[in-house]
């Protein structure tokens, strides 16, 4: 039997979770902002995608429905995000267009 492609496996994977595209695992510190740019926390970015990712937040802290997320720190890639769910410290976020604020 022959094992599958990267690509199918990348399908089967994204389509297994109902998502589109698949995520893959990192582990990446993140700063929280507000839309203004005011500190709201850090957390670490555990698996990401081209439309969303996992955040496990470093403390109980209150999250906006919208926020910015930078990786790394201050110069590193900076996304709008909308929550699509929390659970405990736990939030799944979407990456809004970059224009969507």
């Amino acid at each position: 039997m022959e094992s599958p492609t990267n690509a199918e496996a990348k399908s089967n994977s994204a389509s297994h979770t109902g998502r589109r595209n698949p995520r893959r695992k990192i582990g990446v510190l993140a700063a929280l902002t507000t839309i203004e740019h005011k500190l709201i926390g850090f957390g670490a970015v555990t698996n990401i995608s081209l439309d969303g990712a996992k955040v496990v937040l470093s403390d109980e802290i209150e999250v906006p429905d919208r926020f910015l997320l930078t990786l790394s720190n201050k110069s590193g890639p900076r996304r709008m995000c909308s929550v699509m769910w929390r659970k405990d410290k736990d939030i799944g976020v979407h990456f809004l267009p970059s224009d969507n604020k």
